[in-house]
């Protein structure tokens, strides 16, 4: 079925109508459904490559080069006594994943909105480095609240500090996220990971799995996001 979905996603991209007589095509001869639609956006056929791209899982050669990824670093943390994660800002509040768990980060970039389909948890589709992802709005997804907006304005203004789109790798879905900041991946002792404090929020609590000290002096916490339970959320948003 991967590879099905695979074949599809790539004919789509390369022979998409709408690039060739669509809106986005330089040719004088234009499609015949853009005088009752106006734009491609509330095709129907556009419509329909967007759910191939929802519903792609990743290839099983994916999966195996994530395997490796897992194997190879298990060994190394095991090795140092140290275990590591790319910690990340969504509104005010730091998560992380484990860096097997990053695709790649690249800077924000143009998200094309799904035609027919409001935007509370799926903003839409996003290209990164060549591929389509399914960009999702994270603070709504898990349950941010956005508390202290004079603050995180404060904070997006520093320099140096800048949104970023980062690719995550969930057990069958790529999904991409926009972040507020993203810092270098960072080192904790095993014994440095603790239970979910009522720090969480009730409702992000149940979307994370541990809780790190991320600085004493501010008295931050670092969430470690469960990207099985992210993707379940996925799924049953694109329902």
């Amino acid at each position: 079925m991967a590879d099905l979905n695979n074949t599809l996603v790539k004919s789509l991209i390369e022979q998409a109508c709408w690039r060739n007589i669509g809106v986005w095509s330089q040719q004088k001869t234009r499609c015949e459904k853009l005088e009752g639609v106006v734009h491609c956006r509330n095709c129907e056929v556009f419509s329909e490559a967007a759910k191939t791209v929802f519903r792609r899982e990743s290839t099983e050669a994916e999966l195996f080069e994530r395997s490796l990824d897992l194997y190879h670093g298990s060994d190394f943390q095991q090795h140092l006594g140290e275990i590591s994660v790319l910690p990340f800002r969504v509104d005010d509040t730091w998560l992380c994943v484990y860096p097997t768990q990053i695709v790649t980060i690249a800077k924000k970039a143009n998200v094309h909105r799904i035609p027919h389909r409001g935007e509370e948890f799926i903003r839409g589709l996003i290209a990164v480095d060549g591929a389509i992802y399914t960009c999702v709005r994270m603070n709504s997804l898990i349950g941010i609240k956005e508390n202290r907006k004079k603050e995180r304005h404060q904070l997006t203004s520093l320099p140096g500090v800048f949104g970023r789109i980062i690719i995550i790798q969930t057990p069958k879905k790529r999904l991409a996220i926009e972040v507020d900041e993203v810092r270098s991946v960072t080192h904790f002792a095993e014994n440095e990971f603790n239970s979910v404090s009522e720090k969480c929020e009730p409702s992000l609590k149940p979307h994370v799995t541990k809780e790190l000290c991320f600085d004493q002096h501010l008295n931050e916490s670092l969430f470690l996001l469960d990207t099985d339970s992210i993707e379940q959320l996925y799924y049953k948003a694109i329902l």
